[in-house]
């Protein structure tokens, strides 16, 4: 879903697979659900949601 998001349909998904698999490559989805904690000196403390 990520090539197709960025560089459209493939014309060999099979070939695709196989030259990622060839290189060491994968791609890893992560989902942010929360951040912190608020460093000093860093992003301000006051803008910051409780």
């Amino acid at each position: 879903d990520y090539y197709r998001a960025a560089a459209g349909e493939h014309g060999d998904w099979a070939e695709y697979r196989q030259a990622m698999r060839d290189r060491d490559k994968c791609c890893i989805a992560i989902t942010i659900d929360d951040w912190g904690p608020i460093a000093k000196g860093g992003f301000p403390a006051r803008l910051a949601d409780d």
